[in-house]
């Protein structure tokens, strides 16, 4: 009697082991896929990782429950976020006056809340196994959760998974008709094909069928881009001349009425350098202007005799305020000016994507002690209008800041009219981290995207120039004083994805929905089935 108790309380301290080892196996899994995730984007930009990250997850979550399956997933969402955006923690304690251990609960609170759409990835994953062939699903399913988290809840397109191959532009021209999701989409495809060829219980058959429809998918799209690359040289483009100012303001003086003086005299010493060039534009960058240039006469006086003494046009951004009808309260915009060489302004846009905790809060009732990390005078205002201005005869469009990670939104203003697209931005709020660099490497895709060449002004960097497909022209260090010129070639064609958007991620979501509607059609089937 005693042998036998001995023996079952053996057998359960092994199985309890067992258990716990295993547990641990795949959170260590769940780690590497994280950390791989991280090491894609810059400033290490190991993409080749990028086509094996995501093999570890789903081994992770292989013989698991959907409900463990959320949570491994979830994990290695939150991991990975973690990993790449650490940097909000920096605007919030240099800028937003925050404690740093309320910065560093908003980091965690943001991250958990993005890694809700990983964890979303594999609980659909182990819903649909077993009862629909997953090998192409797993990659419409992750482009579908990509897309939501552009538009749900807290917009945050940041870290797609195609951004990672934006330094391999043979691969990435596909995105002139799938837009980034395409690129993320194959990438995924990939990942899905290896797991499937090396660790699923598959028949040997379906492990061959997905290792030929892996590699015919890269080799489709590889083959796409050398074609479209070959012919690129080839193109007889006409060209328009553009200069780019990087003022490198430190953020903690920039809306200092103290500097205004400085800054605007550094803003002319480094344009009236740049003028010498001859260029036919010159663009400072998002908010450079510290002042409300519609109604201060004598910093807007200055401005309009600085153009004039470079006899082109300006592109700047600056603040512009409304008040609110019936009240004393006042709206702010992030806007963009543009001024005639005579001194005349010609147009105005107005920021329509704002950035989460930088002009406005997300979640404010649960994140009410965080208060708008931006100095922009008022509650700042999202603008409606694409506009699409003209500097002689070439007619151009400025997105500016957090709006250059939103395809469907930059495609409207190419749609439009916009034959050259300017990009204004200020990472200065994120410090010496690897954010101006990510911010940066998005750019590469809508210039793909909708074969449109990008200008590119940022205040402490990173400042340059892409060309239509993908490819950076030039590029400028962080953190210093720059001018860039380039002659760029005008837009000549109307892609795809400019004209329909994001047709390829709506049919991703719509294979995502079909196939989880198709899971409880047949769960429901074998439980009738059985009784």
């Amino acid at each position: 009697m005693e042998t036998s108790l001995s023996d079952s309380l053996t057998v359960q301290t092994e199985a309890t082991a067992e258990r716990t080892l295993v547990r641990w196996s795949r959170i260590g899994l769940v780690t590497l896929s994280a950390l791989c995730f991280i090491l894609i984007f810059p400033p290490f930009n190991l993409e080749a990782l990028a086509w094996v990250a995501f093999v570890p997850l789903l081994l992770s979550i292989r013989d698991t429950s959907p409900k463990e399956a959320f949570f491994l997933g979830w994990l290695s969402g939150l991991l990975g976020t973690i990993g790449t955006v650490y940097w909000v923690v920096v605007a919030m304690v240099s800028y937003g006056n925050v404690p740093s251990w309320l910065s560093v609960l908003s980091l965690l609170l943001m991250a958990s809340f993005l890694g809700l759409y990983s964890g979303a990835f594999v609980w659909l994953i182990r819903r649909i196994a077993a009862r629909i062939p997953l090998f192409l699903m797993i990659p419409a399913i992750w482009v579908a959760l990509e897309y939501a988290r552009a538009y749900l809840l807290f917009p945050f397109p940041w870290s797609y998974v195609g951004y990672s191959q934006y330094l391999t532009p043979i691969i990435t021209q596909i995105a002139d008709t799938t837009g980034v999701y395409g690129v993320s989409f194959l990438v995924m495809l990939v990942n899905a094909g290896l797991y499937a060829a090396v660790f699923s219980r598959i028949s040997r058959r379906a492990k061959q069928t997905a290792l030929i429809v892996t590699a015919c998918a890269v080799a489709i799209s590889a083959g796409y881009g050398e074609f479209v690359l070959s012919g690129a040289s080839r193109l007889e483009e006409k060209t328009v001349k553009v200069a780019v100012v990087q003022g490198n303001i430190d953020q903690g003086i920039k809306w200092n009425s103290a500097f205004k003086q400085h800054i605007l005299d550094t803003y002319a010493r480094l344009s009236t350098k740049i003028a010498k060039e001859k260029p036919d534009l010159i663009v400072w960058p998002e908010t450079a202007a510290p002042f409300l240039f519609l109604y201060d006469a004598e910093p807007q006086q200055q401005m309009i005799n600085l153009v004039r003494s470079l006899n082109t046009f300006l592109l700047f951004g600056g603040l512009q305020v409304t008040p609110v009808n019936g009240t004393r309260e006042y709206h702010s915009f992030n806007s963009a000016f543009l001024l005639s060489p005579n001194g005349g302004l010609l147009g105005q846009y107005n920021k329509m994507q704002l950035v989460p905790f930088g002009e406005y809060v997300p979640f404010k009732k649960l994140l009410f002690f965080i208060d708008r990390i931006t100095t922009a005078i008022g509650e700042v205002q999202a603008g409606t209008v694409p506009e699409v201005m003209q500097a002689n005869d070439t007619l151009f469009s400025v997105v500016i800041c957090f709006e250059s990670t939103f395809p469907n939104l930059v495609r409207k203003f190419v749609d439009r009219g916009a034959r050259v697209l300017l990009i204004i931005t200020n990472d200065a709020w994120y410090g010496r981290s690897p954010a101006a660099a990510q911010h940066f490497s998005m750019a590469t895709f809508r210039a793909i995207e909708n074969r449109t060449a990008i200008a590119r002004a940022a205040n402490t960097g990173i400042s340059g120039f892409i060309d239509p497909y993908g490819r950076i022209l030039q590029q400028s260090e962080e953190y210093v004083e720059a001018t860039l010129v380039h002659d760029i070639p005008l837009r000549t064609t109307t892609t795809f994805y400019t004209r329909h958007g994001d047709l390829f991620a709506w049919f991703c979501c719509a294979a995502a929905v079909g196939a989880i509607i198709a899971a409880i059609a047949t769960r429901r089937t074998r439980a009738g089935e059985r009784q």
